[in-house]
């Protein structure tokens, strides 16, 4: 049992590093750099309305990794910053309760996760106006940069069978114009990508 939970503790933790939600710069240290996502081919058929959406989304969720690394590398004390981030009250109950245990076993991460092969797989224009979209969004989240380290200081291992990047689906919709939030996260942490 001990074992099943520490794999699940560190597949939510790779979500969060995954997510942005692992790591925070203390004031001494250099902020981790940016790691600015590869945009979706734009194909004939996307509208400029879409594509500005989907860019939006896009943007919401970098600042998301972001933020979620300078949180963790702090030690998660401030995890609180994220739930802005979440428009679904069941998942952020799910987020808040990681990043509790985080703060209660005294973990803290090193470096940023990152995401890269951007796919807007569904968008939903809404209504008439502008602010309603949603778009759902595949990446490939890279945990490889990110070191988890328990309250002595020594690094936590990977959950076995947990690859360093793997696929993570994000729903996302506008909150008002330009304003995006979290819908659902879901991480096929099984296979790599």
């Amino acid at each position: 049992m001990h074992q099943t939970r520490t794999r699940a503790a560190l597949v939510a933790g790779a979500l969060v590093v995954a997510v942005g939600v692992l790591g925070a710069c203390s004031p001494e240290a250099d902020e981790p750099a940016a790691v600015l996502p590869a945009g979706p081919s734009p194909s004939p058929t996307v509208d400029a309305a879409e594509q500005q959406a989907v860019e939006a989304a896009e943007q919401t969720l970098q600042d998301f990794y972001d933020l979620g690394a300078k949180v963790g590398n702090d030690g998660f004390a401030s995890w609180q910053m994220m739930q802005g981030f979440w428009t679904d009250d069941e998942q952020w109950q799910a987020q808040r309760t990681t990043y509790e245990q985080r703060v209660a076993d005294g973990w803290k991460t090193e470096g940023a996760a990152t995401f890269t092969d951007v796919q807007a797989s569904d968008f939903d224009p809404g209504g008439d106006s502008p602010g309603d979209e949603r778009v759902t969004l595949e990446v490939c989240n890279d945990t490889s940069g990110v070191t988890t380290l328990d309250e002595d200081g020594a690094k936590v291992p990977r959950a076995e069978g947990v690859p360093e990047r793997f696929t993570v689906v994000y729903t996302m919709s506008a909150r008002g114009e330009d304003r995006w939030g979290i819908d659902s996260r879901e991480a096929d942490t099984e296979q790599s990508c």
